[in-house]
């Protein structure tokens, strides 16, 4: 069962149907796989969980815009929207300056502007990427959860935002899917069984 937030939504998310939206949480390139085949089959792993939510009625998905699994998501719900006419793709933009924070860590320019190119809507949040990158992360993670009733994860145990997002989901008792970044004794499980905590997804 799953209980909405009692803190005030978004402004912007008012006429977004909470119960049939879902948020994603995962690393960033660096802390996902980063042998290829392994990197594919995470990614075809995810990809059946988010093929599993639309099946479930999920129609909105909030992308936190970078790079990595927020990507990855995106990219799954474009290719998606043929099958899923209803799909749509909100983009938690952190801050009036993200992209250009994006630019200056060095990640992919071009999984950006895809994904802003390719969402249905955006909402920009006030939050100082530049300066105070932290507390606009938070915020962004913040949103996500409060605005959805459901979340994908993926993150391992190690200390990280994406780690701290999923437990703040649990927190508001968001239903669940969490996969592991990497699986068992180097094998590549097929999407299917590919190692995963799941509650209410």
């Amino acid at each position: 069962m799953v209980w909405r937030s009692t803190i005030r939504r978004h402004p912007a998310m008012q006429d977004v149907p909470w119960a049939m939206t879902l948020c994603f949480t995962g690393h960033r390139p660096e802390g996902l796989p980063q042998l290829p085949k392994t990197r594919a089959a995470l990614d075809a792993a995810l990809g059946y969980r988010i093929e599993r939510a639309l099946e479930m009625g999920f129609t909105h998905f909030l992308v936190g815009m970078a790079d990595g699994i927020d990507y990855m998501a995106a990219m799954h719900l474009f290719r998606l929207r043929a099958r899923y006419p209803g799909l749509c793709v909100i983009g938690a933009v952190p801050g009036p300056d993200h992209a250009e924070c994006y630019r200056r860590s060095g990640y992919d320019m071009s999984h950006l502007e895809a994904v802003l190119a390719g969402a249905d809507m955006t909402v920009t949040l006030d939050g100082d990427c530049l300066h105070r990158a932290r507390s606009a992360y938070l915020g962004r993670d913040r949103f996500m959860v409060e605005n959805a009733s459901a979340i994908i994860a993926v993150c391992s145990e190690r200390r990280s935002g994406s780690l701290s997002t999923f437990r703040m989901a649990l927190e508001k008792k968001l239903a669940y899917c969490r996969l592991f970044p990497y699986p068992p004794d180097g094998t590549l499980p097929s999407p299917q069984e590919w190692p995963a905590d799941c509650y209410g997804l």
